[in-house]
């Protein structure tokens, strides 16, 4: 990538290591076909801030489910959250503590009561995607669905 900005700004290269590297060519082709990107608003920002979002639409909109239903309601007020993060500084980027931030998100979107995932198994991810994510999706809604049965049953949370 600093090989391609170099190239673009006309200036000689930084190093041996920019040097050496081909040009990011394939990322500006003129023959490439038309593409669009539409962001999926989460319900929960809909609902629950007033922040200047999109008319929802069936493109920028998550399909209703029971447990999108149950996603697009805070689980904590705006107190909660100023509580947990006082005296962290969000006026710039990376000034947060990313492991404290991290844990602190956890704890307030999945339950303080389940296990903050203190080893990484060093997966790649980013292979055989989609049936990862629906793996993980049926997980979600098994548990979803845990939960529902004892809260109706009595069972609390």
């Amino acid at each position: 990538m600093i090989s391609t900005i170099v190239d673009i700004l006309g200036m000689e290269h930084l190093g041996i290591y920019d040097a050496l590297q081909g040009p990011m060519t394939a990322a500006f082709s003129p023959t490439t076909a038309k593409w669009d990107f539409n962001a999926i608003v989460p319900d929960i920002l809909r609902n629950s801030t007033r922040l200047p979002l999109p008319v929802a639409t069936v493109k920028n909109t998550l399909k209703r489910t029971a447990l999108s239903a149950f996603y697009a309601k805070p689980r904590h007020d705006a107190a909660y959250w100023a509580e947990k993060t006082e005296g962290f500084d969000f006026s710039q980027e990376d000034r947060v503590d990313a492991a404290k931030y991290n844990l602190i998100q956890w704890q307030g979107l999945v339950g303080e009561n389940v296990p903050y995932p203190d080893v990484r198994d060093r997966r790649d991810l980013s292979k055989n995607r989609a049936a990862l994510l629906k793996k993980w999706r049926e997980s979600r809604i098994a548990a979803f669905s845990r939960q529902q049965a004892r809260r109706q049953t009595g069972g609390g949370q």
